[in-house]
């Protein structure tokens, strides 16, 4: 094979060496990378290969490196640590990125880059090593021979001669974490330890634990079922010890000293790896709802050899084929090797042989009443990052069915994430089932703050068009002509001028609470937490309110002044005071899958930027002048308790707006400006309402109105 330019990063390490090795095997010279030049200096003598000491934490010289070839294998663990740099500088650079990520956030952080890649057209390829290629070939196999699966467990044995310290770094990274398993379509926590059983292998009967592993993740990527276990030999003796771990590993100082001591423990016997003869193993189980099931075994050789052989074959396809964008599948071809496979695609690359026996059996076992639909749409749960206005923003998309309408969700604020809620809105709400939700961190909101943001572009005009954009990505992607669009607050604000000047993708709109003339309330609101905080001599409440003095508040401090007591009063949610709110979204943050804690940091200093760069363009918002007409399905949710966005303007709006699409004001009498949060079970039910008549509506091919016989007025 003839020369190609490609790095191996981490190349001095227990794996790196193994791949260098197999590389020159190949007829391969690649470039031996990383922090060390000693290290590096000697292995290079030893094999005759070139090498070169670059930190990850030298951008400027990482990208120059990464420039100089086409492709480059990232063999340096914790993957979770190393991964992003390394991304970023082959996003730079256009050069092709491999690792061997077995961590649930690196192959997520992969992911979350895909549109980025494809824009770039290089491949962004996670976890090429011994067990998701292994355990990715078992599980596309047994989910393509039983289509409509539910539920999938996947069971990996390495039988490796030693652990390398790379690897054993991200088993700490991953036990700190918890555990972790896909039930209805979301990474969901369970308690590390829970789940151990017996399992009987082809070489003995062994206990097995739940693990967050990355083929968990791999596999969900794959295949799209909605219930994943991923699970690994574990003894039972030492099950109970893991709550404890996992609370130590989330101290930095004994996770630190932990590493140190793989550090020393690792370079002292990295030199007692050789070959040899091992057998691992490979399971995976595919079920549906009928009880009907697919297995099959794969039997291994020694992880780390495996490893070395499946990596350096995967950087050959890249520099043979060139595909783009992250991809996911690892799956057995006709001729017994693997197969990389882009999940939206299943465009294949095609390999060699690396795995030695599959076995397969499909048994009917206790057969339920229940109906399953093998052809059924799968389910979806993704974190995405899309280019929006000049800026990435982050989306997260949920749903049961991918053949059910979209439905965009716009966040309140101004400033204020929505990513951290999904969770919990689903609990109340039950969208999921019925739509496919897309959550949105708007512009320098949440996960998608970057202090690079031009403060200029915080604009009422730049969220209308980065809203637009979306939903056209979004019809795109879900190959649809229209979707539904709910805001909240000043999101439902922003959901129906983007309605008034792009109604062409948009089925209806649903405006809740909307701010419809800002400075009226403005001044409403502050005359409500005034003359409260007088009746209950609350002198606190008096003193901050006269500080900030009458409207306009035209700045964070004191915006945020002004909302704190109206909301510690009753006038934007009844049921919940502003320190309870706030705690609650705090929580909300620190548990949420999406959120790093450079982006719950990000998050808060978001919120004050936004609010300090948009207050002053909202102070003369009017609909009345902006909006008089809307020529969509249009349905305003009002809370009649409401101080913040008052009742009595949204009446009057939606008296004088002229929608010949129809319109409709529907009122919920115990909730003041989060009817959402506050009579949660109403919400969800007039949203499933609209869509059902929408959906009447479209199939009689009278896209008209949405609304019940004539009934285009208040409920």
């Amino acid at each position: 094979m003839s020369h190609t330019p490609w790095i191996i990063y981490g190349a001095a390490g227990t794996t790196g060496t193994l791949i260098a090795e197999e590389a020159i095997r190949r007829g391969h010279q690649p470039l031996l990378a990383g922090r060390s030049a000693e290290s590096l200096a000697s292995l290079g003598k030893r094999l005759g290969l070139p090498w070169m000491a670059v930190g990850l934490d030298e951008p400027s010289r990482l990208q120059r490196a990464v420039s100089d070839v086409d492709a480059v294998l990232n063999a340096a663990g914790p993957f979770i640590a190393t991964a992003p740099p390394l991304v970023e500088a082959c996003l730079a650079a256009g050069t092709h990125y491999l690792d061997l990520a077995g961590e649930i956030p690196a192959l997520q952080h992969l992911f979350a880059r895909d549109q980025a890649a494809r824009a770039r057209n290089i491949a962004l390829i996670g976890g090429v090593g011994f067990g998701v290629v292994a355990s990715n070939g078992l599980v596309t196999y047994v989910a393509d021979q039983l289509p409509g699966a539910t539920t999938l467990e996947l069971v990996v044995k390495a039988n490796n001669q030693q652990t390398s310290q790379g690897a054993t770094k991200s088993v700490l990274q991953g036990l700190a974490g918890g555990g972790r398993v896909y039930r209805n379509g979301h990474l969901v926590p369970i308690r590390l330890g829970k789940g151990l059983k017996a399992f009987r292998f082809p070489d003995g009967t062994f206990d097995i634990l739940p693990v967050p592993s990355g083929d968990l993740e791999a596999a969900y990527r794959a295949t799209g079922i909605a219930n994943i276990t991923a699970f690994i030999p574990f003894r039972r003796s030492a099950a109970f010890l893991l709550p404890l771990v996992q609370w130590g590993l989330s101290l930095r100082p004994i996770h630190g000293w932990l590493e140190a001591v793989v550090e020393k423990r690792g370079t002292r016997q990295r030199e007692s790896l050789a070959g040899g003869q091992r057998t691992s193993y490979a399971w995976a189980r595919a079920m549906n709802q009928n009880g009907q099931q697919v297995e099959a075994w794969l039997e291994l050789g020694e992880g780390y050899h495996f490893t070395a052989a499946s990596s350096v074959q995967a950087v050959e396809h890249v520099l043979r084929d060139h595909p783009s964008g992250a991809l996911t599948r690892f799956c057995p071809d006709d001729r017994g090797g693997t197969a990389m496979v882009r999940s939206s695609s299943r465009a294949s690359l095609t390999g060699e042989h690396t795995m030695k026996k599959l076995e397969v059996s499909t048994n009917s076992l206790h057969p339920s009443h229940r109906r399953s639909d093998a052809t059924s749409p799968r389910s979806i749960s993704r974190l995405e990052s899309i280019r929006l206005g000049g800026t990435e923003q982050w989306i997260r998309i949920q749903g049961k069915d991918t053949s059910n309408p979209a439905l965009l969700l716009i966040q309140q604020g101004p400033g204020l994430p929505i990513l951290n809620e999904a969770a919990d809105d689903n609990k109340q709400w039950h969208l999921e089932e019925d739509f496919v939700v897309v959550y949105w961190d708007q512009r320098a909101c949440g996960k998608s703050f970057n202090r690079t943001i031009p403060p200029q572009s915080m604009t009422i005009e730049q969220l209308i068009t980065d809203t637009h954009e979306l939903i056209q990505a979004l019809a795109q992607r879900f190959n649809t002509t229209h979707l539904y669009v709910t805001g909240f607050s000043f999101g439902a604000t922003i959901a129906l001028l983007t309605a008034s000047r792009h109604p062409e993708h948009i089925r209806a709109v649903v405006g809740v609470d909307p701010d419809v003339q800002f400075d009226v309330a403005e001044r409403v609101a502050y005359d409500f937490a005034l003359e409260q905080a007088t009746r209950r001599r609350n002198n606190r409440a008096l003193r901050e309110l006269r500080r900030i003095g009458p409207p306009p508040h035209l700045n964070s401090k004191s915006f945020g002044t002004r909302a704190k007591w109206v909301t510690n009063f009753g006038g934007a949610n009844r049921q919940a005071t502003y320190p309870r709110l706030l705690l609650k979204t705090l929580r909300q943050l620190v548990l949420s899958r999406d959120y790093s804690l450079s982006d719950i940091v990000g998050t808060l200093r978001g919120i004050g930027f936004t609010q300090d760069q948009l207050l002053p363009d909202l102070a003369d918002l009017d609909l009345f002048q902006m909006l008089p007409r809307l020529d969509v399905p249009v349905f305003l949710l009002q809370g009649r308790h409401d101080y913040v966005a008052p009742p009595t303007i949204a009446e009057q709006y939606y008296q004088t707006l002229h929608a010949p699409k129809g319109k409709q004001l529907i009122w919920f009498d115990e909730s003041a400006h989060m009817p959402q949060y506050e009579e949660p079970g109403k919400f969800r039910q007039t949203l499933l309402t609209i869509k059902q008549h929408c959906e009447v509506d479209s199939a009689q091919e009278d896209r008209g109105s949405c609304m019940h016989g004539n009934d285009k007025g208040e409920s």
